[in-house]
């Protein structure tokens, strides 16, 4: 499998579980206050490619993607502190003091020609507490779209760093959030650093010095401009539906070889044999439960990468710091259930088709994209089924097969072998290769051993492989700049597998299981003649 790129785009979820509930916080239609700011929310740009940043692709989010909604829209005030700013004004149940406002009506607009969307609106502020706005008025303002309803009423009068500090629970029903007809993504300030990118340089708060007026109209002549993202990362997968099996050769000088085609042979019940596999979808495995609300970055680790991970002219950056404290899914599955790989053969990249969401995992750098040891590194599990071809032409479809002591068997064949060890060892005794059965390892490592009528037969058969109807997964860690990897919100990971070597791992541990096979290395000396 090979990563072809991935296309930085926008991509995310909610806070927690959908709630319906809204917060009592509101700006009714019709309201007047003493203060109003117009707000310009950009589509994260996606401007010249030339221009870009490492790789120069970027796409253009789906609908369901872009939702938002003016119920949905929510801004937080501070001070130049980074304290609440309290406003006051009438709501529907009274007069309230918060720093919470939400627009009465938004509009999408195309801006300077292109395709880039900017969202528009006015906020009506209210008054200021005490005083008014005589000598103060908001420094700062924070953009949340699409949250959870409950966990935002929570946030409400509360500082910037605390607000900052929010976590999001990955929603209880993924796909009626991810892939319905209501879909809701989760998007909150874009983070980055300003051109000197040192430790003070964080941008995360939006600075509306300036941008609050006495009227709708001067506002709308001096916009906020926000910029935001969506909190989830976008997987997606390219692939034929047959694919020939490649085998990795050794040679003499310790390099490997990949061979392909009529070459690629294995040896099944001591005959030469192709394999062929048919791809029956893909899931993605350790994603993580919880995700940073903002984005988190650590500017002295970021700086010591070798590749370009901010973009100050597109308000964005290419890295972030993962929540250290969420766990990773409990990713059970079962490989031969059809139902959990869902995702079916697309021989041609689809934008909305072939595509799964996680939170984004970057706490685990340091293994390879190929690293199938147990690691916590965020994966793409692939299913598929293996066919055999003989060199006579025949075929045989979804092959039940083993592994033992280094070959390939039919269960069938490695039936009969077992059977016959039996009698080598019980010389009276009459066999039956019906009378073998296979029971999984205690170890639950994918591998099993051996009974014949009930007698263990493990120290010769104790660790062998079974690729049940032929059906076998193979994996790999999704990558990101750098060599880096890990996936980062605000990011496409296109992949097309263009290939598959060997066959893969059976069973529902997706760790390479350990063939306890043993050798023995010795000199024959042939003594010299002794003359007499």
């Amino acid at each position: 499998m090979k990563k072809l790129f991935f296309l930085p785009a926008l991509a995310a979820m909610m806070f927690s579980s959908c709630s319906s509930d809204e917060p009592t916080v509101d700006n009714p239609t019709g309201k007047d206050g003493e203060s109003y700011m117009a707000i310009n929310i950009k589509n994260i740009g996606q401007g010249s490619r030339a221009a870009a940043v490492g790789n120069p692709e970027f796409e253009a989010g789906l609908d369901k993607e872009g939702n938002i909604t003016k119920e949905n829209l929510y801004f937080l005030f501070f001070d130049g502190n980074g304290n609440a700013f309290p406003l006051a004004y009438a709501n529907v149940n009274g007069e309230v003091t918060t720093n919470m406002v939400k627009p009465s009506e938004i509009a999408w607009d195309k801006t300077d020609g292109t395709e880039d969307k900017t969202l528009t609106g006015v906020l009506v502020l209210g008054k200021a507490v005490g005083e008014g706005y005589i000598g103060k008025k908001p420094s700062t303002v924070i953009c949340v779209a699409n949250p959870n309803t409950d966990v935002m009423a929570k946030l409400e009068n509360k500082n910037l760093p605390s607000v900052l500090a929010t976590v999001t629970n990955i929603p209880a029903d993924v796909n009626a959030t991810w892939y319905g007809a209501n879909a809701k993504f989760l998007m909150t300030n874009s983070v980055y650093a300003n051109a000197d990118a040192n430790a003070s340089s964080l941008i995360q708060e939006v600075n509306v010095t300036g941008c609050i007026k006495d009227s709708p109209e001067e506002a709308k002549a001096n916009p906020a401009y926000i910029y935001i993202e969506r909190v989830a990362a976008k997987v997606r997968a390219t692939y034929a539906s047959t694919m020939d099996i490649q085998k990795r050769v050794k040679n003499e000088d310790g390099t490997t070889t990949v061979v392909t085609g009529e070459n690629a042979t294995f040896l099944l019940d001591n005959e030469e044999v192709t394999f062929t596999a048919a791809i029956n979808g893909w899931q993605l495995y350790n994603t993580a439960v919880q995700a940073n609300a903002f984005k988190v970055l650590d500017l002295t680790k970021a700086n010591a990468f070798t590749w370009k991970w901010n973009d100050v002219d597109r308000h964005r950056s290419y890295w972030a710091v993962s929540n250290q404290g969420a766990t990773l899914e409990d990713n059970t599955w079962d490989i031969y259930d059809a139902a959990s790989f869902t995702n079916q053969s697309f021989a041609t990249a689809t934008p909305d088709a072939n595509i799964a969401y996680c939170y984004e995992n970057t706490g685990f750098t340091g293994v390879e994209a190929n690293d199938r040891t147990p690691n916590s590194a965020t994966a793409i599990i692939v299913k598929a089924t293996i066919s055999a071809k003989k060199k006579d032409g025949t075929i045989i479809n979804n092959i039940d097969m083993m592994r033992w002591s280094g070959a390939y068997y039919t269960v069938d064949r490695l039936k009969q072998r077992i059977a016959d060890a039996y009698k080598a060892k019980f010389p009276d005794a009459t066999v039956s290769a019906d009378k073998v059965k296979f029971v999984e390892n205690s170890t639950k490592d994918n591998t099993y051993h051996a009974l014949y009528d009930n007698y263990d037969m493990s120290e010769l058969f104790g660790s062998i492989l079974w690729w049940k109807n032929g059906v076998t997964s193979y994996s790999v860690n999704i990558e990101h700049f750098g060599g880096l990897i890990g996936v980062v919100r605000n990011h496409i990971y296109d992949y097309t597998f263009n290939g598959l070597i060997g066959l893969g791992v059976p069973g529902n541990d997706p760790n390479t299981p350990e063939e306890k096979e043993q050798f023995l290395a010795c000199y024959v000396r042939v003594l010299n003649w002794h003359v007499v």
